[in-house]
């Protein structure tokens, strides 16, 4: 009984380097998942310009990720309160490195008057939340909220 013993708790030092790697690797943050987001205003003084949408983020392989966006920009024109949506669809890379996951999307040859997004996030106060900027336009603040 005592060499059970004595054997159990052997394998259960042996297993605690395994297990301390593991709760290392599950506080890495997790950036795959679907995704909402919504931009602070980066307009002008003559418009205001707002982006949210919806971004599904999928691991490629190691630290890189593929990303799909589907984004809306609000556009207001701030003396008349005119306003008008654009949608545009974006196919993007992500690189994690440092905590941190950088988006960088490739232009739509369909929407010539679109210029491509990036995006500089990082783990906010949850799990489910990233926090960061649009970096393409204006660095207006982001935050991205885990939808599943």
């Amino acid at each position: 009984m005592r060499k059970i013993l004595l054997a159990a708790l052997a394998a259960a030092a042996l297993a605690a380097p395994a297990h301390g790697q593991t709760q290392t690797a599950a506080t890495e943050p997790r950036f795959a998942g679907t995704w909402g987001f919504q931009s602070e205003d980066y307009g002008t003084d003559d418009y205001g310009l707002v982006m949210s949408g919806v971004a599904v983020i999928t691991q490629a392989q190691g630290n890189r990720y593929n990303v799909r966006l589907l984004t809306q920009q609000q556009l207001t024109e701030r003396e008349s309160g005119e306003q008008h949506m654009l949608v545009g669809h974006e196919n993007c890379t992500g690189d994690a490195s440092n905590g941190q996951l950088a988006i960088t999307c490739q232009a739509d040859p369909l929407q010539q008057d679109r210029q491509p997004d990036t995006f500089l996030l990082q783990r906010g106060d949850s799990a489910d939340q990233l926090v960061g900027a649009l970096t393409s336009n204006s660095n207006s603040q982001t935050t991205f909220t885990r939808a599943n």
